[in-house]
């Protein structure tokens, strides 16, 4: 998968990455980055302004979530019940809604005269559910987020995109969440990942784009992926400090100029160095400095 140029807005930044068979990208960045936004837009689920989609070096037209599957992409959005699921129909049908086509043809399909479709993957998954004809409304979260990775995986798609997959699941459906991950990178597909959970970011990806303010920031890889990086990129850390080595600078200039013209007020009038000259000086600043430090102390 190649993503050029991709832009949200008409004003927004140009956001460009890859993705190659068998690998984990990675999408780091705080809350409100922009990283939910950059993938429902790379599927359609969301307006783009501009960009170019390459999946095999061939381009493509994305414009909704129905061609974005068409070409071959799994969206396992973080808001499982909301945009995953159909909470009020069963396991079966909710994991045989997209892929369903590809396995049985006909105009019309009765899908509840097929539960073995989806038996084999309950088991792989160790989907926790009385039977697949029970509402995944009634599933614990783990279970309905692997009712979700379910639908995806029999769908057969080539490009994963997990956005925060595990979170509020519990650890064994974790696991599971990263056993089967892996084996899709086994298998060549790709895989985009967005995740607020470090360990897990830093465990399993292959390389990390640090998302901050829409666009990509910097890319991480190999020993370069840590927390300390990723966070420090993530916020700016490198920015503010060029910053602050600028404030650094101006202050000495500051300083020397204070001292130029002391220098040159010292030649002009000798008086002004004298010490009864300088004890009338501290005194004023002395009175300045205690009304600073009571306002200070009232503004607290």
């Amino acid at each position: 998968l190649e993503v050029r140029d991709l832009q949200l807005k008409k004003e927004g930044p140009k956001v460009s990455f890859a993705v190659r068979k068998g690998e984990i990208l990675g999408f780091a960045g705080m809350v409100g980055a922009g990283r939910t936004e950059i993938v429902r837009a790379l599927t359609g689920a969301d307006p783009k302004y501009g960009g170019d989609v390459l999946i095999n070096g061939k381009k493509v037209v994305i414009r909704n979530p129905r061609e974005s599957i068409e070409h071959g992409f799994a969206h396992i959005t973080e808001d499982r019940q909301g945009l995953g699921l159909m909470l009020h129909i069963s396991v079966l049908e909710n994991a045989t809604i997209v892929g369903l086509g590809k396995q049985i043809k006909g105009f019309l399909v009765d899908i509840k005269k097929h539960p073995r479709l989806i038996e084999p993957l309950v088991q792989k998954l160790r989907i926790k559910t009385p039977s697949v004809w029970t509402e995944a409304v009634y599933l614990s979260g783990g279970n309905q987020q692997k009712v979700v990775l379910a639908k995806w995986l029999f769908a057969q798609q080539e490009i994963y995109i997990f956005d925060e997959p595990t979170r509020g699941i519990d650890v064994n459906a974790k696991a599971e969440f990263y056993k089967q991950m892996s084996e899709l990178t086994k298998q060549g597909k790709c895989i985009i990942m967005i995740s607020s959970d470090m360990p897990e970011l830093i465990s399993m990806s292959d390389r990390v784009l640090v998302i901050r303010n829409g666009a990509v920031d910097s890319e991480l890889t190999g020993k370069q992926i840590t927390e300390q990086e990723i966070i420090k990129r993530a916020l700016g850390v490198k920015k503010m400090n060029n910053r602050k080595k600028l404030l650094k600078d101006q202050r000495i200039l500051l300083a020397f100029v204070i001292v130029a013209i002391i220098a040159v007020v010292s030649m002009i009038n000798p008086k002004f160095i004298a010490v009864k000259n300088l004890i009338t000086i501290f005194q004023q600043i002395s009175v300045i400095g205690i009304l600073t430090m009571a306002m200070s102390m009232l503004l607290i």
